[in-house]
């Protein structure tokens, strides 16, 4: 049998309009965007509280043997050099020549303070330490000049010590911000045993 046709229109109670939400609608969707938001920023936070916005690149003790540059410097008298070593201990650096000669020289850390900027990101700043190095006029003929400095190359990776005169490094230059240039006479040095080291 057909239910008779009442002429009274449904109640709006729990009709929505399309496109509109109720008052209750609206509140739980507030909870649940401001809820995202919060998931969302703790994530970010958690990603970001392990690791630095700085990266302060030091020079490591140990053995280095001379490798290419990047972009190739010219000057450097890489064919005189065979071997750095570093001592941390007693803050030395020894470069061993291809006659089998050394020339040891004292080695002076600078502060962080004055340590060069290079390869800049959108994300990381790196430091590079830079080593004031002893003995400059037996390392005057290596790399042309009387003040010499041992320099951390960025990026982190790979491992990258340069031999260089000392004066503008880095972003100073307004180059690519690495420790050495191709305007810069310079010798590089990767630890002993590493790819192209």
């Amino acid at each position: 049998m057909r239910q008779p046709h009442s002429a009274h229109p449904m109640p709006e109670t729990g009709r929505r309009v399309h496109g509109l939400l109720d008052g209750s609608e609206a509140r739980r969707g507030r909870r649940v965007a401001v809820m995202m938001l919060a998931v969302m920023a703790s994530l970010v936070g958690s990603g970001l509280s392990g690791c630095s916005m700085t990266r302060w690149l030091k020079v490591a003790p140990g053995e280095y043997v001379v490798t290419r540059c990047p972009g190739e410097s010219c000057g450097g008298s890489s064919r005189a050099v065979q071997r750095l070593r570093v001592d941390g201990d007693d803050d030395v650096a020894v470069f061993t020549l291809t006659d089998g000669s050394e020339i040891t020289s004292a080695l002076t850390r600078r502060e962080r303070a004055y340590w060069p900027s290079g390869c800049p990101t959108t994300v990381l700043d790196h430091f590079m330490e830079v080593l004031d190095v002893a003995e400059p006029d037996m390392l005057e003929a290596l790399v042309g000049s009387a003040t010499v400095v041992l320099v951390r190359d960025c990026p982190r990776d790979p491992v990258r010590v340069v031999l260089r005169a000392d004066g503008d490094i880095g972003n100073a230059r307004g180059s690519a911000g690495t420790a050495c240039s191709w305007t810069d006479s310079c010798i590089c040095f990767a630890p002993t045993g590493e790819p192209g080291g």
